[in-house]
């Protein structure tokens, strides 16, 4: 199960800890809940999946039931409790009867990033301060529907938590379709305005890693293609950078097509020199990235230029120097400089209070670009390998 829904579910089961359950008559119904929240935890892909479910669903409208209900049993059991230790039987206080909330109040006070959760609790502490009658307390805390907003700010919340150390370049995780389903007025369109974006951005993504990862491949077979003391190496190289360029004179104008621009003005937009460069996540969120060297960009469009566009034939392509140097390694001690970027992009992050109180959103394993320590000939056979998946990308 996803780390941020098994949070969310604890939390949610946290605000009932304090309730009589055991033995109640909705004692099953309060078992059935929590197995229903698990099992669409289980079934959804990530937190907005589940969330949106949650909220579009039975659940969120059990969850306020069961609120209401064992906060009534808990006062009857407090009343019960006084009736039967006291000469003097009087009903529990309306600070008893808020003590669970106070309990939670605390609980979450350890998390400061919640703080539209904590002005909720110290409304529902307040009625303390309103009324000395309990059943009057009761019928506030219904009347200000004070469950439901803690169910929409939590969303809110969780949603400013998780977005606010994305990389906001990111086109596609950035536009995840966050929308708060209690706002029925807003609901629909946002997540279709959410949906359009990311489709846009995920459309951008497959077709440029598609053509870059060609475009490697093609760079690679060309230098393999130079190895003239070995002519049955040089002329297998020949004839699959030959095929690298038929592709590549068909992409081109596909993608042009697709996005009504030029590649070379696509190129300038950043979100897709970020997909040019493979660039890969440093940590959680894909705040910080690592990528191949920026010079690639100037030698694609250089490709794209004076390779694909133009009539040469294969030997003068070949032959031909280049302006702009194609870098497939970063650097050759790649492992200090792995576990140098990665202590500056956990530095760089540190402050964000997702990395702050999400135990399990340490940075993950991560190969900047198409970085590798392999040989020429491993290398050039995996970026055909990898070519081959991207023209049948571009096939379908």
């Amino acid at each position: 199960m996803d780390m941020d829904i098994k949070n969310t579910i604890e939390s949610t089961i946290a605000g009932f800890s304090s309730y009589p359950i055991s033995g109640s008559e909705k004692e099953a119904e309060y078992k059935a809940f929590v197995d229903a929240i698990y099992r669409l935890g289980e079934s959804s892909s990530d937190l907005s999946q589940f969330i949106n479910q949650y909220y579009d669903g039975e659940l969120i409208q059990k969850e306020n039931e069961l609120h209401n209900y064992f906060s009534v049993v808990m006062m009857n059991q407090q009343a019960q409790e006084q009736r039967e230790n006291s000469t003097n039987p009087a009903l529990p206080t309306v600070q008893t009867f808020l003590e669970p909330h106070r309990m939670a109040y605390e609980e979450i006070k350890k998390y400061p990033y919640r703080k539209k959760t904590l002005e909720i609790y110290e409304k529902i502490l307040g009625i303390a301060n309103q009324t000395d009658d309990i059943m009057e307390a009761q019928l506030i805390l219904e009347d200000q529907q004070f469950f439901s907003q803690l169910a929409m700010v939590g969303f809110e919340e969780m949603e400013e938590l998780q977005k606010a150390p994305m990389d906001p370049l990111d086109e596609v995780l950035i536009n995840n379709a966050f929308a708060d389903p209690l706002d029925m007025r807003n609901y629909h369109k946002k997540m279709d305005q959410c949906r359009q974006k990311r489709y846009g951005g995920e459309v951008k993504l497959l077709l440029f890693a598609a053509f870059v990862i060609i475009i490697l491949s093609y760079e690679a077979r060309k230098r393999g293609a130079r190895q003239w003391g070995d002519s049955t190496v040089a002329k297998a190289n020949v004839l699959k950078m030959n095929q690298n360029l038929k592709d590549l004179k068909t992409m081109v104008p596909l993608l042009e097509k697709v996005f009504g621009k030029t590649v070379e003005e696509l190129m300038q937009e950043q979100y897709i020199k970020t997909v040019l460069l493979g660039s890969v996540a440093m940590v959680p969120m894909g705040r910080v990235k690592k990528a191949a060297h920026p010079q690639n960009l100037l030698a694609i469009k250089e490709i794209t230029q004076e390779e694909i566009r133009s009539d040469l034939p294969l030997e003068d392509l070949i032959c031909r120097e280049s302006e702009y140097y194609f870098y497939f390694d970063l650097d050759k001690n790649r492992k200090s400089v792995e576990e140098e970027y990665r202590r500056w992009a956990n530095e760089h992050v540190k402050d964000f209070d997702f990395f702050k109180y999400n135990t399990n959103s340490g940075t993950g394993d991560s190969l900047a670009g198409y970085e590798t320590s392999m040989g020429l000939e491993e290398k050039i056979d995996k970026m055909d390998e990898m070519a081959r998946m991207a023209k049948n990308f571009f096939s379908w």
